[in-house]
């Protein structure tokens, strides 16, 4: 099952993570300075993934594939792990796009 989980860092600010079906990390969110904040991000994650104007930006740093996923006001909501390949990073955006959208929402904080 997808799910977001959502933690409160030792900082006190709070992210979610998508983590996938497999127990893997698909996305984690920017920090937020209160709960309502990250959820509210959770749920503009949630809704831009059922927008057909959904972007997910490929990127590569030091030449090692990961995408973010972007806000409709093309702020960062996300990044993805680090991956070996743009393949594995491909698939992984595939499922952030095929699964995110009906993911639960577990709260950890």
């Amino acid at each position: 099952m997808t799910k977001y989980i959502i933690r409160k860092s030792f900082d006190g600010k709070y992210r979610w993570v998508l983590i996938a079906p497999n127990g893997d990390n698909l996305l984690t969110s920017e920090a937020y300075t209160s709960k309502e904040a990250c959820l509210n991000g959770v749920q503009i994650s949630k809704e831009s993934l059922k927008d057909s104007n959904f972007k997910m930006l490929m990127t590569a740093k030091k030449y090692q594939p990961y995408f973010t996923q972007i806000a409709d006001n093309y702020q960062i909501l996300a990044r993805s792990e680090i991956y070996s390949a743009a393949y594995a990073r491909d698939a992984a955006s595939d499922t952030v796009k095929n699964y995110a959208a009906d993911a639960v929402i577990e709260d950890l904080s």
